[in-house]
């Protein structure tokens, strides 16, 4: 429940008190089980025994985040080899045939001694000290989904 829920029902309701939830369900990547979350929460009856039945609508689709890949393109990871990565990005999306993954070159991602930096989106990974030889590796585990639906 949000915290503002929370507040409210602790001064509204009481023990013994029969609810109506009304929510969504939608999987959880982390444990593979289901999270369920509560938009509201309705007393239909005080100090009455609790109904069994419950019903929970189905999750709205939402739409998928874009598969991308970040590059910090500032002068510290370009000293450093980012535009050959960038390079090896765009070969290796050729090689694989990713039409859905972006490159993105990006500003400073703050770890300059450590680069070049990439984020590959949307599991928010980061890898620092990347060279062009590891690109093929990372986005094969990464944009595994991507291969699988370009290659079926």
């Amino acid at each position: 429940l949000s915290k503002d829920l929370q507040l409210m029902l602790f001064r509204y309701l009481a023990t013994g008190d029969t609810l109506r939830i009304v929510g969504q369900q939608k999987p959880d990547k982390h444990t593979g089980g289901l999270k369920y979350k509560a938009l509201d929460v309705v007393r239909i009856g005080h100090g009455t025994a609790p109904q069994t039945a419950t019903t929970v609508a189905p999750a709205p689709h939402k739409k998928k985040k874009p598969a991308r890949i970040l590059v910090c393109n500032k002068s510290s990871c370009r000293k450093r080899g980012s535009e050959a990565v960038c390079r090896a990005i765009a070969q290796t999306f050729e090689q694989l045939n990713l039409t859905e993954v972006e490159l993105k070159k990006t500003g400073c991602m703050d770890r300059c001694k450590a680069g070049p930096n990439v984020v590959m989106m949307p599991d928010k990974a980061k890898y620092t000290r990347v060279s062009p030889n590891q690109i093929s590796k990372l986005m094969q585990q990464h944009y595994s989904d991507e291969l699988a639906a370009f290659q079926s």
